[in-house]
């Protein structure tokens, strides 16, 4: 069974203080093997990463910039946006055991455009 976890108001945490709620969160979720992803927003767009492979999470990857309309394919995770900015609105982060195929696209946080979505199921 997946894991879910949401902030509704971030704007009271610097970035290590944030950093430090995910490192948290995920250390709760290492039973959740395929899949470990976390989405914030800023004033600029959506920061986050996600993994295929939970066990990756703590691993530094290429950043790709803000308001991506899609995150860039590849094979095992994926990185969005720039922590550069202040963290606002709500924080995601979602723990997953996979019902079907365990690939990016189907590792959450969802992302279309202006909106992010985490949920539990197929």
């Amino acid at each position: 069974m997946c894991k879910i976890f949401a902030m509704t108001n971030i704007s009271r945490l610097n970035q290590v203080q944030l950093n430090k709620v995910v490192d948290k969160v995920y250390s709760t979720m290492t039973s959740e093997r395929d899949g470990f992803g976390y989405l914030y927003s800023t004033k600029t767009g959506f920061v986050g990463k996600k993994y295929c492979a939970t066990k990756d999470y703590n691993v530094n990857y290429k950043n790709f910039g803000p308001w991506a309309e899609r995150l860039l394919e590849s094979k095992e995770n994926e990185v969005l946006g720039s922590s550069k900015d202040k963290p606002q609105g709500g924080l995601i982060i979602h723990g997953r055991t996979s019902t079907n195929v365990v690939n990016l696209i189907n590792t959450h946080p969802l992302i279309n455009k202006d909106y992010a979505l985490i949920h539990n199921g197929v």
